[in-house]
């Protein structure tokens, strides 16, 4: 499971959780945003403004938590079915997963070529992978702001 999800809500019934974290291990690449080279080379200024409004967001989140998770409720009324207290918690605990030393650095969304490198490695000798994977096209920090 997801480090920020089911460990919350396993504590919130009462259960003990030790939480063993991958990255402690062996840190991979994860989540990003997603998008086609055709997109790319055709509107590289929509791919550019939604990295931004993502970012923004992102960095909006950080800053106020609280803020953000009642604002997402007016977007998304199904959340308001569960339990919001928990919904909260798992938000905190996402926190801390969004930000890193690299970004401290670099600003949010910066993604590193030698976490790729490594990524790309393990998962084809996990064979995950039937081959090797030209790593430098598969992730660009281009359309994060300041970035290149």
């Amino acid at each position: 499971g997801y480090a920020m999800n089911e460990p919350v809500q396993l504590r919130e019934q009462g259960v003990e959780v030790n939480v063993l974290l991958a990255a402690d291990v062996f840190n991979l690449a994860a989540n990003g945003i997603a998008v086609s080279e055709v997109l790319i080379a055709q509107e590289p200024e929509l791919v550019r403004k939604f990295v931004r409004a993502s970012l923004r967001g992102l960095a909006d989140t950080l800053a106020n938590p609280a803020e953000a998770f009642d604002l997402s409720l007016q977007f998304i009324p199904e959340a308001q079915l569960g339990n919001l207290d928990l919904q909260r918690k798992v938000l905190e605990e996402s926190l801390p997963f969004w930000q890193n030393e690299l970004t401290a650095q670099h600003g949010l969304g910066y993604t590193d070529g030698q976490l790729w490198v490594r990524t790309e490695q393990f998962m084809r000798e996990a064979g995950l992978l039937a081959g090797s994977v030209e790593v430098e096209k598969a992730y660009t920090n281009e359309f994060v702001p300041g970035k290149s």
